[in-house]
């Protein structure tokens, strides 16, 4: 019994690290997935998307010619997709 609960802790403790290395190795989504997004959020035609960081973090910044002839900016946060109208 207390071989395997040995083992058993053993084998968290193990893997454990693995599972809290995970957000620094977090994935971010692609300039490419991050212009979809927008489209299919907004209305607009795309003008201008690129890659910038603000305050330590990845963003992508979506430029769009709405229907209206107004230009607005998105700011699509690279790690969690969160997107927010400038």
């Amino acid at each position: 019994m207390f071989r395997y609960l040995r083992l058993l802790l053993l084998t968290v403790s193990l893997i454990s690290p693995l599972v809290f290395i995970s957000p620094v190795n977090a994935q971010t989504m692609t300039l490419r997935h991050a212009i979809n997004t927008v489209q299919k959020s907004y209305q607009g035609k795309i003008l201008k998307a690129y890659k910038t960081r603000i305050e330590q973090q990845t963003y992508y910044r979506i430029k769009l010619l709405m229907p209206s002839g107004r230009v607005v900016s998105i700011l699509v946060n690279a790690h969690s997709g969160q997107m927010k109208k400038e």
